[in-house]
């Protein structure tokens, strides 16, 4: 199965709107990932449920400059046939003050944040 390039590009342009109104003031490192994770399960999911198996990704926050960062991801997904995908998209520089001042001393001293996008835990593993 062959996947159209339009599938991408629609998860791409939903992603963009969500890092827009992802981030409330005083946020953490670690919290912006924590929200981040449900929506990019669900682009998993998505591509999935079209033919694509998910294979790896990676969630970047990264320092642009004294005032703004950037939210960033990736995610690789391959076909029956072998053809390989790439998910990406980068945000529009964001206000530093959003990011809580020690989490914000951190993003600066280190430049970039990176967390691991794992594969989606099933819907049905959550039953107890």
């Amino acid at each position: 199965m062959s996947i159209n390039t339009d599938t991408l590009d629609k998860i791409i342009e939903l992603v963009k709107k969500y890092f827009h109104d992802l981030i409330k003031p005083d946020m953490t490192i670690e919290k912006l990932a924590e929200i981040a994770s449900p929506n990019l399960d669900k682009i998993i999911r998505d591509n999935e449920k079209v033919g694509l198996k998910y294979s790896a990704g990676k969630f970047k926050i990264e320092y642009v400059d004294e005032k703004h960062f950037t939210l960033e991801f990736e995610m690789y997904f391959k076909d029956e046939a072998g053809k390989w995908y790439k998910a990406a998209n980068k945000s529009e520089p964001r206000d530093s003050e959003l990011i809580e001042p020690s989490s914000w001393k951190t993003l600066k001293a280190l430049k970039v944040v990176e967390f691991p996008i794992g594969a989606p835990v099933a819907e049905d593993e959550f039953k107890f």
